[in-house]
């Protein structure tokens, strides 16, 4: 099949350098000011994929002759070029306005015959790897294993406060359904929003100094949030730990941006749908499956036997032992944002370390 770009702008020819390098037989379009400038100089496409910088160059590419002209396109013999360079710190990518080649480029050439590429090209025939390989790959990537059980585990806290926040206000503090569901929605929809956002927004300012800092970020996230759900859970004071709620509500999704950027910069290509389903198995079995069901069997078990009403009339004792119940189960679980943290910065340490290890396979 060939393909035609329609205009080889800026929109244009980036899709269109991206599918004569993935192997397309393609042909370039282009008029006016556009067709002088390629025409004269030929195009190129400077982009950063993963740890590396990739330029794509063309030279007089395919035009039509007139302003009118869109169906007489003619594909350039010229050569796409693709060169690639590690920078000096292994950093995750930043802008794609960095101008880097290398000595030792990866080249394809496009032609009327279509596009001849290396074995290293990403093109339609290269054959996917298997599961078990991504295993064994991912396996011998310690921050990655890290990161994966560190989200995990803040899934575990975060999940379990979120589903047991509307149940804990209104059994400890006995607010009305109505006020509950509009604190609930409002700290955990905005809250948690804005979270991820500042996440990912402090996570790619300090991953610019140093790759550790995808992970740091967030392993100070989940220490800072600890104290203020402890808070939340053992404030009597209804206004104050609603106030409380507020932070560990927004970190909730702090590490979201952080770890899917540096998971899907430890692993090629063709490996990344895989690890991404990896990835998010282990952070919805532990987190969504295991971390409500924990809570909701450490508050029976507390409520049985733990939670003394002796001195409580009867007919208030039930609901006081399971509010209380509640209350240290909660407490329980949350302390296991302490382990997230440990994994968080056990991640840290390896993380450049890795990344680098990415290209050398």
């Amino acid at each position: 099949m060939k393909i035609a770009i329609l205009g080889s702008g800026a929109v244009g020819g980036y899709f269109g350098a991206r599918l004569a390098d993935a192997g397309e037989d393609l042909a370039f379009i282009a008029r006016g000011r556009q067709l002088a400038r390629q025409s004269a100089r030929g195009g190129e496409l400077i982009e950063p994929v993963e740890q590396e910088l990739e330029r794509h160059q063309w030279a007089n590419v395919a035009a039509a002759s007139s302003p009118r002209a869109s169906s007489s396109a003619s594909t350039s013999n010229t050569p796409l070029r693709s060169a690639r360079r590690s920078p000096a710190n292994a950093a995750l990518p930043k802008s794609p306005s960095l101008t880097s080649s290398a000595p030792n480029a990866r080249r394809t050439s496009v032609g009327s015959a279509g596009v001849r590429s290396d074995s290293r090209a990403s093109g339609p025939n290269t054959v996917a790897p298997t599961v078990s390989e991504v295993f064994r790959f991912l396996s011998r990537r310690r921050s990655f294993v890290h990161l994966t059980v560190a989200s995990a585990l803040w899934c575990f806290v975060g999940y379990g406060m979120t589903q047991w926040a509307a149940p804990f206000l209104i059994r400890v503090h006995g607010l009305d359904v109505k006020v509950v569901g509009t604190i609930v929605g409002l700290f955990f929809g905005i809250g948690g929003g804005a979270g991820a956002l500042i996440g990912g927004l402090l996570g790619s300012h300090l991953g610019a100094l140093h790759p550790r800092y995808y992970m740091l970020a967030p392993m100070v996230a989940s220490l800072v949030a600890l104290p203020f759900a402890l808070g939340f859970y053992l404030i009597h004071s209804t206004p104050l730990a609603i106030a409380c709620f507020a932070i560990p509500s927004m970190t909730t999704t702090f590490f979201f941006a952080n770890c899917l950027a540096a998971m899907q910069s430890l692993v090629p290509v063709r490996m990344r749908a895989m690890t991404s389903a990896i990835y998010l198995s282990a952070v919805t079995i532990i987190g969504l499956a295991l971390g409500p069901t924990t809570v909701g069997l450490l508050s029976d078990f507390y409520r049985r036997a733990w939670i003394d009403t002796s001195s409580i009339a009867p007919e208030a004792a039930q609901y006081y032992a399971g509010a209380e119940g509640l209350r240290w189960a909660l407490v329980t679980c949350s302390v296991v944002s302490l382990w997230a943290a440990f994994h968080f910065y056990l991640a840290s340490r390896t993380l450049k370390e890795d990344l680098v290890r990415v290209y050398e396979t």
